[in-house]
């Protein structure tokens, strides 16, 4: 059997997940969306989950495994 990257399909998410309502100022949202199209980020949610995880990550906030979990 053949291993197939991990894709969204939607639906409900990870039981280990907590949602997190946040405003943003307009030119964050706009340097967001660049983020998304320079490395092909499907939504929102993933482009900000990707940016967290890496800064927290390059911080030593995150342990290196932990970083792996949800990519």
């Amino acid at each position: 059997m053949s291993k197939t990257p991990h894709t969204n399909k939607g639906g409900r998410p990870r039981v280990d997940t907590e949602a997190v309502t946040l405003r943003l100022p307009r030119n964050v949202l706009e340097a967001l969306e660049r983020v998304r199209g320079a490395q092909q980020h499907a939504t929102r949610p993933e482009a900000i989950r990707a940016i967290l995880r890496d800064w927290l990550s390059a911080h030593g906030y995150l342990a290196k495994l932990e970083e792996t979990d949800d990519r």
